[in-house]
Order: C-alpha cells, then structure tokens, then sequence
C-alpha cells in the first residue's frame, strides 16, 4: 500500500518495534539461561548482538556503500537504543553491555574504514553522526 506521507515514520515504528522484541530483557535472560545450561554450544547474547548489528550495518562491507533513508533510521534506532545501555543508571545484563561494547568498538572501526569509499552525500552525512554517536557511547562525557 502506497501512502501519500509517512511511509518512512511507519516503517521506523515497525523497525522499532522489533528492535524491542530481540533486544527485550526476557529475551535476554533466556539466552543467558540457555547458555548457563548449555555452555558453548548455546547461541549467545552475544552471538545475537553481532549478527544484528552485522545485518544492521550490512553496507559498511560494500565497495561503494549507499545506505537509504530506511537503513539510516534502522541505524539510528539500534544507536539510540544501544545508548540506552549505557545510560549509569541503566539495569541491564551485563552480558548485554559487555556485547554491546565490543559491538560499538567493531562498528568505530568499519565506520571509519568505511567514510573514504562514501560517494553518496546522505550516506556520508549519516556516517559521520553515526560515527560521533558511536564516540559518545563508548566515551560518555558526563
């Protein structure tokens, strides 16, 4: 169905909404319950959070990265909501975090090799906030 306006704000609900769902704190505990009972054969928080953002983030891998307005606000939700995580008085697992930070530390890095290959204006605008986002996570200034 086409809409005259809105299109990209329904689709960021959508894309928020499963955000929520894959990173819910119960769905979180499961998996750091399946891999308490089942080690290393378990699929982890961790295993999760790096396939996510692998998906998220899958055009830093292209030679020529063009990301369109409905990657770039997927982008920024998953940024958004990974800050949440970091917040002093946030209450997540640990696990969590702990991936979430190897996360942002692996995405600093592909964002930068990533900016010298931009060619797209909106691509490189998005890049370089994402990549101060990404700082700001990693090196809160209080």
């Amino acid at each position: 169905r086409i809409t005259p306006s809105g299109a990209a704000n329904i689709m960021s609900r959508h894309q928020n909404t499963v955000l929520s769902i894959l990173l819910a704190p119960a769905r979180v505990q499961r998996l750091m319950d399946n891999q308490a009972l089942n080690g290393k054969n378990a699929y982890s928080v961790s295993d999760m959070v790096s396939e996510l953002q692998s998906g998220i983030w899958s055009e830093l891998k292209q030679a020529n990265p063009t990301i369109d307005l409905f990657k770039r606000n997927l982008q920024r939700s998953y940024l958004n909501r990974v800050k949440i995580y970091f917040q002093p008085d946030s209450s997540s697992p640990s696990e969590l975090r702990a991936a979430f930070l190897f996360g942002m530390q692996g995405l600093l890095k592909a964002i930068d090799a990533t900016l010298p290959k931009v060619k797209d204006n909106e691509t490189l605008l998005h890049l370089r906030d994402c990549r101060m986002t990404v700082d700001q996570i990693l090196n809160p200034r209080h």
